[in-house]
This record gives C-alpha cells, structure tokens and sequence, in this order.
C-alpha cells in the first residue's frame, strides 16, 4: 500500500494518526509536498533513532538524561527551538512492547485555561540559547517541562494544566511492523511509557522525524 501522506495528515490535524510505510516512504512523500524536514539539534541530521538510555548513557539536555529508562513526561518536541515542528513522524520498523502515549489539546475552549497559555512567561533555556515564550500562541501549543521553567504564576498555571493531562494521556502500543505514528506537534503531546523490560532496553528503536510547514 502507498502511503498517502495528505490523507493521513489530514486525519491528524487535530491530534494524531496511524499509517504505514518506512522512512524512505515518508521522507519521500514529505518532500512531494514541500514539508521541510528539522533537525532537533544543530549537530544532528533531521533523522533520529530513538533508543532507550540509562541517565548515564544519554546525550545532555535529553529526556533520558533526566529520566533514563523511566517514564518520560508529555512534551512537545523541539519546544527548545524558537519555532517547533509542525509534525513529528514516528517509525518503527518492528513491533515492541513500550507504549508512546500522546494526549490531545482539549477542543472545548472551556477545558483550556487560555489566558495562561497565552500569557504565562517561561524561560527556554537547553545549551548557548535562552529565550522567553509561551506555551500557548497562534500556531498552538508547545510545553517541555525539561527545557521550560515557569517565569509567573500564569505560566504556573499553564504547567499544571500541562502536567495534569498526564491522567488522561492514551497509549500507542506498537504492534505492527512499518507503522507510522504522525503527531501534529503544536496540537497533541506524547511521551514514553516506562521502558519495557529488557528485550525493549536492547532492541527498541523509534525514528524521529520532524517537519516545517515552510511559509504556512
């Protein structure tokens, strides 16, 4: 089957949707339509193998540096970054056990305290560059608790809605060979379940790739 990536995109618009393909079928689909893959960290090529890592094992400034093999916190990726992807594509080429969990922007404007989204100040600051945002803007949402630091009480408040939301987090378990998990990365946060056990310590690997909607 083809990966259709319009379709699919257009099915996570909100959230995040299930497709299937590889990397080279999602890269190639990706340029077709002018997304233009983000590099997570300057030195690092736009593709990442995700592999699970002690505190001791891990790059600096990295979830596994502060949680190792634990369970790693809702986030959004490339919320260092003065603009974050647009979307976050997942692959996996083979089954494993450890959940990514993922938790959708609430659409009743009432379930999102907005005004501390909107106004709540936090310093980013992961390597040579700090600066102040926050989590809540015209292109949605973006939260890392391990980069961002509350700088008020409304951004207080903004990383409590944050960190609530973990209750209601729903888990992706791979089951599937070739699955890809596209995250519309200003809509939803994901994160890690626990690795686990040990086959998941040695064999899990999830590539990462990020895109940008350049001009849009």
């Amino acid at each position: 089957m083809t990966l259709d990536l319009p379709e699919l995109a257009d099915a996570a618009k909100d959230s995040w949707a299930l497709g299937t393909g590889s990397v080279y079928e999602l890269r190639a689909a990706a340029a077709r339509q002018g997304w233009a893959e983000l590099p997570m960290r300057s030195t690092d090529s736009a593709l990442s193998a995700l592999r699970p890592r002690s505190q001791a094992d891990a790059a600096p400034n990295s979830l596994s540096a502060v949680h190792g093999l634990g369970e790693q916190p809702l986030h959004t990726d490339g919320a260092h970054l003065r603009r974050p992807p647009d979307w976050i594509a997942l692959v996996v080429d083979q089954p494993n056990s450890t959940p990514t969990k993922l938790w959708r922007l609430p659409t009743s404007p009432r379930s999102v305290p907005w005004n501390a989204l909107l106004n709540g100040i936090f310093l980013v600051s992961t390597g040579p560059d700090r600066f102040l945002t926050t989590s809540g803007g015209g292109r949605g949402v973006r939260y890392d608790p391990t980069c961002m630091a509350p700088c008020d009480q409304r951004a207080n408040c903004a990383a409590s809605f944050f960190s609530e939301a973990e209750e209601a987090a729903e888990d992706h378990t791979w089951n599937h060979p070739r699955e890809i998990l596209l995250i519309n990365n200003r809509k939803a946060l994901h994160g890690r379940r626990a690795v686990a056990g040990t086959t998941d310590i040695a064999s899990r690997t999830v590539h990462r790739i990020g895109f940008t909607l350049e001009g849009r």
